[in-house]
């Protein structure tokens, strides 16, 4: 394509609008000759009588293109039918809503005068064309339109030859190239040239990097640290292997599934090998994509494209990222309500409006599942859920030996998963990055010191801050103890990580079996989260901020659990129950209600007084056990229960408190 320094002409107003004249008419001209042969032998409906047509349109030209030229044709009737008859035109493709074609029958009824411009009846429901007088093809431009188009629009004239070439340009193209050029040879120049430099850059972006570590998709079989997701993405490769055999119903075949861990969980990354192991075609879209194409409109045409190229290449796996994002419309402040509802009502209507997704499974993926819309996680939807945690020591090794192909030796990869607890697969592929990048800076392979060297740095935890996490801890644990609940594991961070750890530790206390849950074995549970503070104001006089100070803690979850019970369980003064499970919806009702803040600090002071005097009743027990802690870092639940009965009281069975 040529390109000017200066233009080669002054370039007038007048000139300006000539040309915009003659890109406007190429195109326009062309596209009504299409409508008009479409038309030919209607000739009652051409001259302003009533009348409803579905028109083809040839798969290169677009239906929305042509609408505009198809309501000028109708509006050129006789003067006396002019405005005795209301008209209109309508595109439907891919993208159209089904909610839309729901109306179809409506919209028919109410306009005498009616095209409809489609590439397939497909996308018509049956009964839909039962309002339609005929079925029209339409076909490309003929020669003679390209030649009269050339003529009228432009003044040129064209061989028999150029004639041939032009007519399989794209129209707009073709328009497009129009504005200063003073042949149709030119014209074609121009136009094959910009096709050929859009193709080759195409072709450059999809062509790999030069690389001697080129990313390679696994499949499921490969992955580590999936567990249950691992095991249902396996189940759904054979489901779909019988399916596309012929031998397993679609309707025995799972439909969705939500995957919900923290971030670099490796979500994306299971999604991909789900499509790699069930041999299936991988849409990948995110909320947040479809939202960067523009305005509400634009978001719910993005949607439906990516749902129009799953069922398209079905078998297909239609990832969702940021799945939460969606909300949940019972939340929606009044700002943004109307906007956001029709958000979630546009997914539900693509997950299972009237269009058949046979052959699609939708995959959600989120780190937290409570703002989700219920109605998006109902039987036939996203109706499975499972959670992908941080890997274990034994995932991570594995982990290792998937981001590090060059050989390690198995105490290397042992030593850095033990170092690299609480990491994800996200963080340990860094890592393995950052550690050839120093390997290769010193021209050797890849040593254990170059994975320990860009570990984050560990701070030691000074002495009396020990003892003050080993006292918290054992207080957890004496009271659980004194309630009938067992302990499992006592841990203390020794050292942190500026990254990766969190200052403290964690008792396990048993799980309790299903029985009957009463406000009295309520209340123990918020007396065992309130016990670190109750040991540390009993041994220091007063307790610090690590029981609370973050989402999660253990204030926080004796605050929201307080909640429930006071709002939604019925063990308050009121009966009346509130749809509040979640810490988002848990500490807005808070806010609105001061009365039921007061309660529920009130449950809180109670449980922490309990706590206290249990504590205060065996001091001797938690200095014991955090003794214990300092030394070892750790401690085991058969170790721990000595360390109560042997200091002056039996652990009790099924202790009920009156609270």
């Amino acid at each position: 394509m040529k390109v000017y320094g200066t233009f080669p002409r002054r370039i007038t107003e007048q000139s300006q609008r000539q040309e915009h004249k003659s890109f406007m008419s190429l195109a326009r001209f062309l596209r009504r000759a299409m409508i008009v042969r479409a038309l030919r032998n209607e000739a009652a409906f051409r001259s302003g009588q009533p009348g409803r047509f579905i028109l083809l349109v040839p798969p290169t030209f677009e239906p929305k293109a042509l609408a505009s030229s198809a309501r000028r044709v109708l509006s050129e009737c006789k003067a006396d039918l002019k405005d005795l008859y209301e008209y209109d035109v309508d595109p439907v493709d891919t993208e159209t809503s089904s909610i839309w074609l729901e109306d179809l029958p409506v919209r028919l009824m109410e306009m005498p005068r009616y095209l409809l411009l489609t590439h397939s009846l497909d996308f018509i429901p049956h009964r839909c064309r039962l309002g339609f007088d005929a079925v029209l093809q339409m076909h490309p431009p003929t020669p003679a339109h390209w030649r009269a188009a050339l003529k009228v629009c432009l003044g040129l004239t064209a061989t028999n030859s150029e004639i041939d070439h032009i007519s399989r340009l794209p129209i707009d193209l073709v328009a497009l190239a129009t504005g200063r050029r003073g042949s149709v040879s030119e014209i074609i120049d121009e136009v094959e040239a910009a096709i050929a430099e859009d193709d080759a850059k195409e072709a450059r972006s999809k062509e790999p990097r030069a690389s001697s570590r080129q990313p390679r998709s696994m499949t499921l079989q490969e992955l580590s640290g999936y567990g249950p997701a691992q095991t249902w993405g396996l189940d759904l490769a054979s489901d779909l292997a019988a399916w596309k055999a012929g031998e397993l119903a679609w309707a025995d075949v799972d439909r969705g599934v939500l995957l919900c861990g923290p971030p670099g969980t490796g979500k994306t990354t299971f999604a991909a090998a789900l499509a790699k192991s069930c041999e299936a075609h991988l849409v990948a879209a995110s909320v947040a994509r479809w939202q960067a194409t523009g305005h509400l409109g634009d978001l719910l045409k993005a949607m439906r494209k990516d749902f129009a190229e799953a069922r398209k290449n079905a078998p297909s796996i239609l990832f969702i990222d940021e799945f939460d994002s969606i909300g949940d419309r019972a939340r929606f402040s009044d700002h943004h309500a109307s906007y956001s509802i029709q958000v979630v009502n546009g997914l539900l209507e693509c997950i299972d409006g009237l269009d058949d997704r046979e052959g699609v499974i939708i995959v959600g993926a989120c780190n937290q599942s409570e703002g989700i819309d219920p109605a998006l996680l109902r039987s036939g939807r996203l109706d499975r859920q499972i959670d992908i945690p941080l890997p274990d020591e034994t995932a991570r090794r594995g982990i290792l030996r998937v981001h590090q192909p060059d050989a390690l030796a198995d105490d290397v990869v042992e030593k850095i998963a033990s170092v690299t607890d609480g990491w994800s697969g996200a963080d340990l592929e860094a890592l393995c990055r950052r550690a050839r990048r120093r390997a290769r800076k010193k021209r050797r392979a890849v040593m254990l010191d170059d994975f320990m060297a860009e570990l984050p740095e560990e701070i030691a935890v000074p002495d009396d801050l020990v003892e003050v996490m080993a006292i918290h801890e054992a207080g957890h644990a004496v009271v659980a103890s004194a309630l009938g609940r067992g302990v499992e594991l006592i841990e203390i961070n020794r050292t942190i990580s500026r990254e990766h750890a969190g200052l403290g530790g964690h008792v396990t206390i048993q799980q309790q079996p299903l029985k009957r849950r009463s406000r009295t074995s309520y209340m123990e549970e918020v007396t065992i989260l309130m016990a670190g503070i109750a040991a540390e104001t009993v041994v220091y006089g007063e307790h610090a901020d690590g029981a609370g100070a973050v989402p999660g803690s253990d204030l926080h979850r004796a605050t929201d659990l307080a909640t429930m019970m006071e709002a939604c369980l019925g063990f308050g003064p009121s009966l009346v129950f509130h749809d509040a499970q979640d810490a988002f919806s848990l500490d807005r009702l808070r806010r609105s209600d001061l009365k039921l803040k007061e309660r529920v600090d009130a449950v809180l002071k109670t449980s922490l007084k309990t706590a206290t005097d249990l504590i205060a009743g065996d001091r001797q027990s938690v200095e014991s056990i955090a003794r214990h802690l300092i030394r070892r870092g750790s401690m085991q639940g058969h170790e721990v229960r000595p360390l109560i009965i042997g200091n002056g009281r039996p652990e009790t069975e099924g202790r009920r408190l009156k609270l």
